[in-house]
């Protein structure tokens, strides 16, 4: 909760405040991905998580929207094409982690930029993924049921999915009515969706971390695990609605 509290407070003050923000944010994240794959001495993984993530910020915050979209992009694209080669089969979901931590981190700064509704977009991906765990936490710990993926995430249910979407669906209404007026049904279908999305990208990181035989990615919060614990949901959710954003040239609080 402290960290929703953080994260929302760069969020509404935006700027240098945001790009702080993100800035510790990428280095931290990829800084647990290299102790996560064992690469690099100590200082070395500081150093180069450090000076990736200054790159990001700074390119972030001065390339034009196009630009930005496109390096989103790009930087996915290249992710996949060196995770397949690096890591074979296995490689399409083991080698993306930094490619989706870049991605993120540029599709956050992207959004938030945006001249219209840029703010409610960043609030809008906050709360889906944020009611998506909590519904399915507490959905699928009182349903239960068949399980999910259990050979990745052994806890994770069918209905924990489905009442994480529901829950994130009502939350994705609920937001789009306070920045004004839009089509309920639109935009329940598109936080459900967006729900689904974040469960792809905890599933995902789930995924490494059973690929690498580790718990948790750090021990940064005590009986949290690390940050890519904690944020592996905006991993897909961002870039995604960045990168659907781009493609459709408006924000969806803007369809009819």
């Amino acid at each position: 909760m402290t960290l929703l509290v953080i994260a929302g407070l760069a969020v509404w003050l935006g700027g240098v405040v945001l790009n702080c923000f993100l800035f510790l944010l990428s280095s931290l994240l990829i800084w647990e991905w290299f102790c996560l794959v064992r690469v690099f001495a100590k200082l070395v993984r500081l150093f180069l998580s450090t000076m990736l993530s200054l790159g990001v910020v700074i390119a972030g915050s001065m390339l034009a929207a196009e630009l930005q979209a496109a390096l989103i992009g790009c930087v996915l694209l290249a992710g996949q094409v060196f995770a397949f080669w690096k890591h074979g089969r296995f490689g399409l979901v083991v080698g993306l982690g930094p490619a989706l931590i870049v991605a993120t981190i540029m599709a956050a700064i992207y959004l938030r930029k945006l001249p219209e509704f840029g703010l409610e977009m960043i609030c809008w991906v906050i709360l889906v993924v944020s009611a998506m765990d909590i519904g399915g936490f507490f959905l699928g710990k009182t349903i239960g049921g068949p399980r999910l993926a259990p050979n990745i995430s052994p806890n994770k249910t069918y209905s924990g999915l489905l009442g994480g979407m529901l829950v994130g669906g009502l939350a994705s209404t609920g937001v789009a009515h306070l920045a004004g007026d839009a089509e309920t049904l639109t935009f329940f279908a598109l936080g459900a969706g967006l729900a689904f999305v974040s469960q792809a990208g905890d599933l995902l990181e789930s995924s490494w971390k059973r690929y690498f035989n580790v718990k948790d990615s750090s021990s940064l919060l005590p009986g949290h695990g690390g940050f890519l614990d904690r944020f592996d949901g905006y991993l897909t959710a961002l870039p995604i609605v960045a990168l659907m954003t781009f493609i459709l040239g408006r924000s969806p609080f803007l369809w009819p």
